[in-house]
Order: C-alpha cells, then sequence, then structure tokens
C-alpha cells in the first residue's frame, strides 16, 4: 500500500529533548513536536535545524509517542557538521512532513523480511517496533549488516525484542553482505513483505537475491534512509 504523494507542507515546530551519542559519528536525536503529529512507521521528515538547508530523516520510533526520534551520521555538509558539534537539548527546530510511501501495512498480515545496511536501521526499527505492537501473526526476521560489530548500536534493543517476541528473528551481518546471507538462509521469499531501506546504490547492492528466491518487486518496499 503507498501514500499519495504530498507536497506544500505547512512547518511544525519541535523541541530537542535529548541527543545520545551512540557511536563517535552517529547520534540518536529525539525530539517533541509543539502539537501532536501524526505517522506511519517506515516514514521520514525534512528537517530543518539553524536555519540551515533541510534534510530528510527517517522516523526511527513507532507511532504513539509525543517524542519523535531520527539518527544522524556525521558527513561532510554542514546540517551533519552542526548536529554533530553544535546542536543542544532545548532548541527549536522546524520540520516537514511526514513523507514516504514505504511504511508499515497492518491490513498485510504476510511474513516481514527487513535487509538494512548501516543506518538504514532507523526506518526498520520503527517497522519492527509498529509490526510487534500490533500483533503481526507471522514472522518478522530482520538481517541488518554493518561494516564492524562496533557500528550496530541498536544490537541489544533488537536482541531483547527476539527474546520478547518468538517470531521475531535477528540476524547481525559484518560486512557488506547482507543481501547474500539472507540468501543463505530463507528459500523462498514468496509471500513476504520485504523491507529494503537505503539509497539507490545500496538498494541496487542488495536487491538481486531476493529477486533470486521468487520475491517479486510488488511486495519489496523501499525504505527509505538518506
Amino acid at each position: 500500500m503507498t501514500l499519495p504523494a504530498q507536497h506544500n507542507r505547512p512547518s511544525r515546530h519541535a523541541t530537542i529533548t535529548s541527543i545520545s551519542a551512540v557511536t563517535p559519528d552517529i547520534k540518536v536525536v529525539r525530539l517533541r513536536p509543539s502539537r501532536p503529529f501524526m505517522f506511519k512507521a517506515g516514514q521520514y521528515i525534512d528537517v530543518r535545524f539553524d536555519n540551515l538547508e533541510a534534510r530528510p530523516y527517517s522516523l526511527a520510533r513507532a507511532p504513539g509517542d509525543d517524542t519523535l526520534e531520527i539518527h544522524i551520521k556525521r558527513g561532510n555538509g554542514p546540517t551533519s557538521r552542526y548536529v554533530m558539534d553544535c546542536l543542544q537539548p532545548g532548541e527549536e527546530i522546524t520540520f516537514t512532513g511526514p513523507e514516504g510511501q514505504s511504511w508499515y501495512d497492518n491490513t498485510t498480515r504476510d511474513p516481514i523480511v527487513a535487509l538494512a545496511g548501516g543506518l538504514g536501521i532507523a526506518p526498520i526499527k520503527a517497522i519492527a517496533e509498529q509490526a510487534m505492537k500490533e500483533n503481526h501473526p507471522h514472522p518478522f526476521t530482520l538481517y541488518w549488516g554493518t561494516y564492524s560489530d562496533a557500528e550496530r548500536y541498536l544490537d541489544e534493543n533488537f536482541q531483547m525484542m527476539a527474546r520478547q517476541y518468538s517470531h521475531f528473528h535477528y540476524h547481525p551481518v559484518t560486512g557488506d553482505h547482507v543481501g547474500e546471507r539472507a540468501l543463505q538462509h530463507i528459500d523462498n521469499f514468496a509471500g513476504s513483505q520485504i523491507f529494503i531501506p537505503g539509497p539507490p546504490v545500496m538498494i541496487h547492492h542488495i536487491l538481486p537475491p531476493p529477486l533470486e528466491k521468487s520475491a517479486t518487486r510488488a511486495t519489496i518496499r523501499y525504505a527509505r534512509h538518506p
């Protein structure tokens, strides 16, 4: 299921409530909108910090809380540098959204397979939380690949979910082989919803393995994370 594209959304205001450095170059930023904000797990917002150019960030927490969560990695752009070096709790920001057509659909109760690389885990975290909250009846299988073990800052979170929910299966992958690892474990992708978050280059790399084992493009959702 997809949402129609929406443009010219009004700006909303929010306050930064906390900033956590979860790795040397990744921060988890939580913000509280000034008024209730509705979205679906898997969507993203465009955030403007300190009058800099707005940037898109996936929402990394399931709907239902009054606080939003985004994950930001250090890069070369001015917004990334500002968040890493200057942003403080209590600051006011503006954002627009939600945007994105790849989100958890609670009317489709098929098994779910998520293939995430690096910071692409952010929208998948929200989708997994929402699926478990709504008692998704079939297996939810997550493969998360990072270049090193130290980059998997959500390992404990997903291990706890796997202990709590018998049908949630978490497979950490070290190295650039997420799709290949899934191909080894899953005999047939037919009938599953498949989420692949990330930029086009990463999606192009991960996409072939599911298609080799009966996945169709109609069942693949490209959950965006820049």
